[in-house]
């Protein structure tokens, strides 16, 4: 037997709103292999790339191009540490796509200037607001219109 006053009954705007924050939580899960990157400076180009908790990526695989090339300048391997060093030979836009064991990678652009040092490159990988907003939104969007589906299939 059920009472007003149970604290086992939990009104239906209650459940809504609970329903609502746990599914928008799920957004910063989906991102929990996430890779990031940050500059590090050895005299050389110096790249850290990791996973989104810290953990280093070793052994990832690392192809480089060249300003304005398409066939593969060089290829590495990260070491340990996830890091990735290269010596670049000319300035311009030199892209790197990294690929970790695991099949999580990322792109990264960087601008080398005349003294060939980093003059610009892209936000370390970090996913803006609005990257982690909308697949929040896909999940919640996925889960209601599957309950809606078979909710209305079963009224009828």
């Amino acid at each position: 037997m059920r009472f007003q006053n149970s604290p086992h009954v939990v009104n239906s705007n209650m459940r809504k709103i609970l329903f609502i924050i746990q599914f928008f939580s799920l957004s910063f899960i989906i991102f929990a292999h996430g890779t990031y990157y940050e500059i590090i400076s050895r005299g050389v180009v110096g790249i850290k790339v990791s996973y989104e908790g810290g953990a280093a990526i070793a052994a990832a695989r690392v192809r480089v191009f060249a300003p304005g090339e398409k066939k593969v300048w060089m290829e590495t391997i990260s070491d340990a540490n996830g890091i990735i060093t290269f010596c670049p030979d000319r300035r311009g836009l030199w892209v790197l796509q990294v690929r970790g064991i695991s099949g999580h990678g990322m792109r990264i652009n960087l601008e080398i200037d005349d003294k060939y040092s980093i003059s610009r490159n892209n936000n370390g990988g970090k996913p803006s607001f609005l990257q982690r907003f909308i697949p929040g939104i896909a999940v919640v969007w996925a889960m209601v219109s599957t309950a809606l589906f078979f909710w209305i299939k079963g009224k009828r």
